[in-house]
């Protein structure tokens, strides 16, 4: 995340996670739980799995297309979700690029994080895994 062009991500003062850049239109839950809040008209999504993990979703699009015309929303904000379910449609023009920002808000727990070396596939494989710190 340290390459992130916004420095409130890269600096790390939200707490760790990681950045991709997408390559598919849609977005979709990292995990089984409920979706606490929608943000920024669908570019921001705090969802906590059931477990208790919150992690919080940022999306960033070039500010002329941050708008309804080109963010679908899916799911809507107290709706509970399952991995994989779909969360919003990105209508972007061909050629735009779009990042996603995943960003652990747990950080008042002892957690560990694990981040894949290699190209993942949306809804399937894990972006992060967390576990607690062993005492």
């Amino acid at each position: 995340m340290n390459t992130h062009p916004d420095p409130i991500f890269s600096s790390g003062i939200l707490g760790k996670g990681i950045c991709v850049e997408l390559s598919h239109e849609i977005v979709v839950a990292p995990f089984d739980g409920a979706i606490l809040a929608i943000k920024q008209g669908g570019l921001e999504w705090v969802l906590e799995s059931f477990d208790g993990h919150k992690v919080l979703i940022h999306l960033s699009l070039p500010w002329h297309l941050q708008t309804p015309e080109y963010l679908k929303l899916i799911h809507t904000q107290s709706s509970a979700m399952r991995r994989g379910d779909s969360l919003v449609r990105l209508a972007l023009p061909v050629d735009t690029k779009a990042l996603a920002t995943y960003v652990v808000l747990n950080e008042n727990r002892k957690l560990r994080y694990y981040t894949p070396l290699k190209q993942v596939k949306a809804g399937i494989d894990p972006l992060i895994t967390i576990a607690e710190e062993q005492k």
